[in-house]
Protein backbone atom coordinates (compact mmCIF):
# COMPACT_ATOMS: atom_id res chain seq x y z
CA UNK A 1 0.00 0.00 0.00
CA UNK A 2 2.62 2.41 0.89
CA UNK A 3 4.66 1.84 -2.54
CA UNK A 4 1.10 2.39 -4.38
CA UNK A 5 0.38 5.28 -2.70
CA UNK A 6 4.21 6.38 -4.00
CA UNK A 7 3.43 5.69 -7.19
CA UNK A 8 -0.04 7.43 -7.34
CA UNK A 9 -3.51 5.22 -6.24
CA UNK A 10 -4.05 1.99 -4.59
CA UNK A 11 -5.60 -0.03 -7.45
CA UNK A 12 -8.96 -0.10 -5.98
CA UNK A 13 -9.22 3.65 -5.13
CA UNK A 14 -8.18 4.26 -8.83
CA UNK A 15 -11.27 1.58 -9.89
CA UNK A 16 -13.59 3.33 -7.63
CA UNK A 17 -12.27 6.74 -9.26
CA UNK A 18 -12.35 5.23 -12.54
CA UNK A 19 -15.51 4.25 -12.18
CA UNK A 20 -17.02 7.32 -10.77
CA UNK A 21 -15.55 9.37 -13.42
CA UNK A 22 -17.46 7.33 -16.18
CA UNK A 23 -20.58 7.43 -14.50
CA UNK A 24 -20.13 11.44 -14.43
CA UNK A 25 -19.20 11.22 -18.49
CA UNK A 26 -22.07 8.84 -19.09
CA UNK A 27 -24.02 11.96 -17.36
CA UNK A 28 -22.98 14.65 -19.37
CA UNK A 29 -23.70 12.49 -22.58
CA UNK A 30 -27.39 11.60 -21.69
CA UNK A 31 -27.72 15.17 -21.25
CA UNK A 32 -26.34 16.39 -24.41
CA UNK A 33 -28.55 13.87 -26.07
CA UNK A 34 -31.43 15.16 -24.41
CA UNK A 35 -30.47 18.31 -25.46
CA UNK A 36 -29.64 17.79 -29.10
CA UNK A 37 -33.10 15.66 -29.40
CA UNK A 38 -34.89 18.84 -28.12
CA UNK A 39 -32.97 21.07 -30.45
CA UNK A 40 -33.60 18.60 -33.19
CA UNK A 41 -37.51 19.17 -32.16
CA UNK A 42 -37.07 22.80 -32.36
CA UNK A 43 -35.67 22.85 -35.84
CA UNK A 44 -38.31 20.94 -37.09
CA UNK A 45 -40.82 23.12 -35.80
CA UNK A 46 -38.68 26.18 -37.77
CA UNK A 47 -38.90 23.52 -40.90
CA UNK A 48 -42.45 23.23 -40.61
CA UNK A 49 -42.81 27.07 -40.09
CA UNK A 50 -40.49 27.79 -42.97
CA UNK A 51 -42.42 25.54 -45.20
CA UNK A 52 -45.57 27.20 -44.30
CA UNK A 53 -44.14 30.55 -45.00
CA UNK A 54 -43.00 29.81 -48.14
CA UNK A 55 -46.73 28.33 -49.00
CA UNK A 56 -48.06 31.84 -48.36
CA UNK A 57 -45.64 33.35 -50.32
CA UNK A 58 -46.58 31.34 -53.38
CA UNK A 59 -49.80 32.52 -53.55
CA UNK A 60 -49.24 35.92 -53.15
Amino acid sequence: MLVARRVGLAPKHRERQLLKDLQAKDRQLEAVKKLAQETVGQLKKVEGQLQENDGQLEKV
